[in-house]
Protein backbone atom coordinates (compact mmCIF):
# COMPACT_ATOMS: atom_id res chain seq x y z
CA UNK A 1 0.00 0.00 0.00
CA UNK A 2 1.45 3.28 -0.71
CA UNK A 3 2.31 6.44 1.35
CA UNK A 4 -1.26 8.23 -0.19
CA UNK A 5 -3.14 5.31 0.13
CA UNK A 6 -2.48 4.67 3.57
CA UNK A 7 -2.93 8.35 4.05
CA UNK A 8 -6.84 7.37 2.50
CA UNK A 9 -7.49 4.44 4.58
CA UNK A 10 -6.78 6.29 7.71
CA UNK A 11 -9.19 9.56 6.53
CA UNK A 12 -11.67 6.56 6.27
CA UNK A 13 -11.56 5.26 9.26
CA UNK A 14 -11.53 8.58 11.52
CA UNK A 15 -14.63 9.32 8.99
CA UNK A 16 -16.19 6.56 11.19
CA UNK A 17 -17.99 3.63 9.49
CA UNK A 18 -15.16 2.30 6.71
CA UNK A 19 -18.24 1.08 3.81
CA UNK A 20 -16.77 -1.96 1.90
CA UNK A 21 -16.99 -2.51 -2.25
CA UNK A 22 -19.99 -5.03 -1.60
CA UNK A 23 -21.87 -2.74 0.39
CA UNK A 24 -21.40 0.20 -1.81
CA UNK A 25 -22.71 -2.23 -4.77
CA UNK A 26 -26.06 -2.89 -2.88
CA UNK A 27 -25.94 0.80 -1.87
CA UNK A 28 -25.66 2.14 -5.39
CA UNK A 29 -28.67 2.48 -6.79
CA UNK A 30 -30.49 4.10 -3.66
CA UNK A 31 -27.17 6.67 -3.83
CA UNK A 32 -27.81 7.59 -7.52
CA UNK A 33 -31.24 7.55 -7.50
CA UNK A 34 -30.74 9.89 -3.74
CA UNK A 35 -33.27 7.77 -1.73
CA UNK A 36 -30.58 6.71 1.04
CA UNK A 37 -30.05 7.98 4.30
CA UNK A 38 -27.87 10.94 4.94
CA UNK A 39 -25.32 8.80 6.91
CA UNK A 40 -25.01 6.02 4.57
CA UNK A 41 -24.98 8.26 1.55
CA UNK A 42 -22.22 9.94 3.16
CA UNK A 43 -20.30 6.83 4.26
CA UNK A 44 -20.84 5.61 0.54
CA UNK A 45 -19.75 8.96 -1.46
CA UNK A 46 -16.77 8.83 1.26
CA UNK A 47 -15.83 5.16 -0.40
CA UNK A 48 -16.39 6.32 -4.00
CA UNK A 49 -13.83 9.08 -2.95
CA UNK A 50 -10.98 6.48 -2.28
CA UNK A 51 -11.41 3.34 -4.26
CA UNK A 52 -11.42 3.83 -8.01
CA UNK A 53 -13.34 1.03 -9.06
CA UNK A 54 -16.06 1.32 -7.48
CA UNK A 55 -16.12 5.15 -8.47
CA UNK A 56 -15.83 3.61 -12.01
CA UNK A 57 -18.89 1.76 -11.42
CA UNK A 58 -20.64 4.48 -10.21
CA UNK A 59 -20.41 6.67 -13.02
CA UNK A 60 -21.26 3.57 -15.06
CA UNK A 61 -24.05 3.21 -13.19
CA UNK A 62 -25.12 6.83 -13.56
CA UNK A 63 -24.31 7.21 -17.44
CA UNK A 64 -27.06 4.16 -17.58
CA UNK A 65 -29.71 5.38 -15.70
CA UNK A 66 -29.27 8.46 -16.97
CA UNK A 67 -29.81 6.86 -20.58
CA UNK A 68 -32.77 4.87 -19.54
CA UNK A 69 -34.24 7.54 -18.03
CA UNK A 70 -33.81 9.64 -21.26
CA UNK A 71 -35.22 6.84 -23.36
CA UNK A 72 -38.21 6.98 -21.40
CA UNK A 73 -40.49 8.93 -23.57
CA UNK A 74 -43.29 8.97 -21.07
CA UNK A 75 -41.24 10.07 -18.16
CA UNK A 76 -41.88 7.16 -15.50
CA UNK A 77 -39.57 5.43 -12.94
CA UNK A 78 -37.99 2.65 -13.88
CA UNK A 79 -40.20 -0.61 -12.95
CA UNK A 80 -38.22 -2.70 -10.09
CA UNK A 81 -38.39 -5.64 -11.65
CA UNK A 82 -36.17 -3.84 -14.52
CA UNK A 83 -34.20 -2.15 -11.80
CA UNK A 84 -33.03 -5.51 -9.73
CA UNK A 85 -32.56 -7.53 -13.19
CA UNK A 86 -29.81 -5.09 -13.85
CA UNK A 87 -28.53 -4.97 -11.03
CA UNK A 88 -28.46 -8.92 -11.22
CA UNK A 89 -26.79 -8.97 -14.55
CA UNK A 90 -24.48 -5.75 -13.67
CA UNK A 91 -22.98 -8.13 -10.58
CA UNK A 92 -22.27 -11.36 -11.83
CA UNK A 93 -19.01 -12.25 -12.22
CA UNK A 94 -17.31 -11.25 -15.48
CA UNK A 95 -18.99 -8.55 -16.45
CA UNK A 96 -17.16 -5.52 -17.88
CA UNK A 97 -13.75 -7.25 -17.53
CA UNK A 98 -13.96 -7.65 -13.36
CA UNK A 99 -12.47 -10.64 -12.57
CA UNK A 100 -14.04 -13.67 -11.62
CA UNK A 101 -14.27 -15.73 -8.33
CA UNK A 102 -11.53 -18.21 -8.00
CA UNK A 103 -13.76 -21.59 -7.38
CA UNK A 104 -13.76 -22.75 -4.04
Amino acid sequence: MSFLDRLRELRRQRRGHVMKCGETAEHLFEYLDDELDPQVATHLRNHLEVCAPCATRADFERAFLNAVKKASSAGEPIPDSVRRRVLQVLQEPGERGEPEEPPA
